[in-house]
């Protein structure tokens, strides 16, 4: 067998490369010398004032004795009481020694109270009454005339008058009362065939966006072709269509009734209001306004609004001046009690037209400064009319000293005789025309009562457009 071949040797192969050598690491330079810190200068010695010497205590004043048992009932030589103190006083004041009658004792009197008028405490010896346990004095008033009873209602009705008067502040709006003047006035056009030229060219839409109308500042115009007109039955009255003019505005879509009638010459106190027992209005007033809610309801119909059941959120807004504003107060009564929804909204120089039994019930549903609530806008002063004692007054009063007075001179409560139009009493009674007193500060011109051929027949509006600046 031949040897095997002699293999060369293997060299093995170089995994790495050879690396560089590695380079070499300045020397890092010696740290500089710092030099040496100033030395901190000597502060100047301060000389210390000498303290003052201390005063000596003055000397207090001698406490006065107090004076003897029998000078302390004295007033001169009591010191001055607290209102507490006083009322403590008062409290202690009256009473009486007590002798106990047959089945009376201690036990007895800690719990008699007040028995026949007669207030019982028992207070130990040495109490209110002296040395006797048992003491009495007449109890105080608990009703009547000046008593702790009519004290706090007094002081209720009084926050309650407040409160009511401050929510009306807030939903007083002088825009929507000068738009509602201008719509009063027109109900003298009684069925005339220009009130609808005038109605759209007084309350429409602005022609332009730079113009407005007289019902723009109150956010609310009348909707073309929507309104209706009831001259057939005395007194005349005419429904429109209100609608929002723009998104911002917060005016409530609903229906206007605005009525006109005639100063009645007689009054007496009849009853007949729906859901009113007791109540007594003026009976011209009354016949005038039951007898026209037949046309009444038809026009809300024709517009949109229901009561009743099929009742809709559509407002209702009863306005008018003078006479005509009489009747709308009882036309906004029977429609409330029909369930008809009830807009904010203003009256003019009305007269009076109910006893307090009606002034009472009108003021809890319209005067309580929430929707639906009715101002009595008025211009002057004077006695109310008419000026029988038995009509009593309920409306919210926007009062206004003159013609030219702007903005409101104040708000009143009815029967707030310091304030409004019947704060002078029962002197100089307004001028009362055929159609009620007509001067007004927020009327067209001044005038409720003129609405004239230009408007009723022509068309015309009740005041120019002017721009919007």
């Amino acid at each position: 067998i031949p040897a095997p071949p002699t293999l060369p040797p293997m060299k093995a192969p170089e995994l790495l490369p050879t690396l560089p050598p590695t380079p070499t690491v300045p020397p890092v330079p010696a740290t500089p010398t710092l030099p040496p810190m100033p030395q901190t200068p000597e502060l100047p010695s301060v000389a210390l004032p000498t303290a003052a010497p201390i005063p000596a205590t003055p000397t207090l004043p001698k406490v006065p004795q107090a004076p003897e048992a029998s000078d302390i009932s004295s007033p001169a030589a009591r010191p001055s009481m607290t209102p507490l103190q006083k009322a403590l006083e008062s409290d202690r004041a009256g009473w009486s020694c007590h002798r106990y009658e047959r089945g009376q004792d201690a036990s007895w009197c800690k719990l008699a109270g007040v028995v026949d008028g007669i207030e019982y405490k028992f207070a130990g010896a040495d109490g209110e009454c002296g040395a006797c346990a048992c003491c009495k004095k007449t109890a105080p008033a608990i009703k009547g005339p000046g008593s702790v009873w009519e004290t706090l209602k007094k002081a209720k009705e009084e926050t309650l008058l407040k409160m009511e008067l401050g929510a009306a502040r807030s939903r007083y709006s002088e825009g929507e009362a000068q738009a509602f003047a201008a719509l009063a006035r027109l109900g003298a056009c009684r069925g005339k065939p220009g009130i609808y030229g005038s109605l759209a060219s007084t309350c429409g839409l602005a022609p332009i966006p730079a113009m407005a109308t007289s019902c723009t500042p109150a956010g609310f115009f009348v909707q073309p072709g929507r309104v209706f007109v009831e001259d057939s039955a005395k007194p005349s009255f005419y429904a429109a269509k209100l609608l929002p003019s723009g998104k911002d505005s917060s005016f409530r879509e609903g229906a206007l009734l605005a009525f006109h009638a005639d100063k009645p010459m007689y009054a007496r106190l009849q009853n007949g209001l729906t859901d009113c027992p007791g109540c007594g209005v003026h009976s011209a007033h009354l016949r005038k306004a039951l007898g026209v809610m037949n046309e009444v309801r038809a026009k809300l119909e024709l517009l949109g609004c229901h009561g009743g059941a099929d009742a809709t959120p559509c407002a209702v807004y009863v306005t008018g001046h003078g006479p005509g504003a009489a009747l709308a107060q009882l036309v906004a009564w029977e429609l409330a009690a029909a369930n008809y929804t009830l807009g904010t909204t203003y009256l003019f120089n009305a007269p009076l037209v109910g006893d307090e039994t009606f002034a009472n019930k009108m003021r809890a549903r319209f005067a309580r400064g929430a929707p639906g609530t009715i101002f009595n806008v008025v211009t002057g002063k004077g006695s109310p009319w008419p000026s029988a004692v038995y009509f009593k007054p309920w409306a919210i009063e926007a009062y206004y000293e003159g013609v030219t007075s702007r903005p409101l001179t104040a708000m009143c409560l009815p029967n707030d005789g310091a304030c409004g139009s019947s704060s002078t009493g029962p002197t100089k009674l307004r001028n009362l025309a055929t159609s009620g007193p007509c001067r007004h500060a927020l009327a067209p011109d001044s005038d409720l009562c003129g609405a004239g051929d230009q408007q009723c027949f022509l068309g015309w509006p009740m005041s120019k457009t002017v721009a919007v600046v």
